[in-house]
């Protein structure tokens, strides 16, 4: 067993080698942080990489030709890189693996796909020849679809039915020509890739009441902090049209932009009024939740707690930087 450092992506990286170690030193792109199991050095062995990397977009197809081995993340990993909120998806192109997660195994046959959180401990068995496609994000892509109850995410979703239809061709086209993704139009092939991953996670879990606000209230919980988010920007992300987001939201006695409105404002009301923030100023506070200007987000904050944040931070115990 052998651990495998991280390293830094390049933008393009293409590889064919029947050296080991020249595959391990770039295996960390695709899985940083991860322990190798298997394939001795005399073994016989052929790697194919080829990746593309689109602004934190990370595109990678692989192809091994060598003996059964296995890739582990081990709680020790995950406890070492706690800053990477990133989210895997795969495709099964050729052979077979076996994805092992706390939430049970995945086995992935030739078609079928999967999105799994990176955050937590894995184990990816190889039992032999395979082509696999990974995609590399960030999980506030597709937190729509992760924050929906049931939805299956790290469970092997086939190609025959659902949204896997449609993602299989997908990443088969882009498998053959990714260098697509470093032309003009790039950066939107690249989302468009993970929609449809975020898409294929939300159609495959069970429907039910109240499904559309928990998607869209989740979105915007992982973009509260961003003065760009509106209505339209919501309905892309949840797949809905504005009206029918609106009238979802009308149904929970609310609207987007109330409900994103008093969940600023209440952050940075527990924000003021904490004491490990209480060297961050009033105008620092505000910009982390959306406000980047002072005079609006105090009048806001005065309208809806009755008092001004300088004066709510005085009174509750938490002496800090005014301005």
């Amino acid at each position: 067993m052998e651990d495998i450092a991280s390293a830094a992506p390049s933008r393009e990286v293409n590889l064919l080698t029947r050296d080991i170690g020249a595959w391990r030193a770039q295996f960390p792109m695709l899985r940083r942080g991860a322990r190798w199991v298997g394939v001795p050095e005399d073994a016989e062995f052929e790697g194919r990489l080829a990746r593309r990397v689109v602004t934190d977009i990370s595109v990678n197809v692989l192809t091994v030709r060598g003996p059964a081995h296995a890739v582990e993340r081990t709680r020790a990993h995950v406890e070492g890189d706690r800053g990477d909120d990133s989210v895997l998806a795969a495709v099964q192109l050729r052979g077979s693996s076996v994805l092992t997660t706390d939430r049970g195994a995945a086995v992935l046959r030739p078609g079928a796909h999967l999105v799994s959180a990176w955050g937590a401990p894995s184990r990816w068995e190889f039992p032999g020849d395979f082509t696999l496609f990974i995609a590399r994000f960030p999980r506030s892509y597709v937190q729509f679809a992760l924050g929906e109850p049931g939805a299956p995410i790290g469970e092997g979703l086939p190609a025959s039915r659902g949204a896997g239809t449609v993602v299989l061709p997908f990443v088969r086209a882009l498998a053959r020509d990714i260098d697509v993704l470093l032309g003009r139009g790039g950066s939107r092939i690249a989302r468009s890739l993970v929609d449809l991953f975020g898409a294929s996670l939300l159609a495959a879990a069970p429907a039910h009441p109240g499904a559309l606000f928990e998607r869209a209230t989740a979105y915007l919980e992982s973009r509260v902090g961003d003065p760009g988010v509106d209505v339209g920007a919501v309905a892309q992300a949840v797949f809905v049209s504005r009206r029918r987001l609106q009238g979802e939201f009308a149904a929970h006695g609310t609207t987007v932009t109330g409900w994103l409105r008093q969940r600023r404002l209440e952050g940075a009301r527990a924000d003021l009024a904490d004491p490990h923030r209480r060297t961050d100023t009033i105008s620092e506070i505000a910009r982390s939740w959306g406000y980047p200007h002072p005079a609006h987000f105090s009048r806001l904050f005065a309208r809806s707690f009755g008092r001004a944040p300088r004066r709510w931070r005085r009174e509750n115990g938490a002496q800090g930087v005014s301005q």
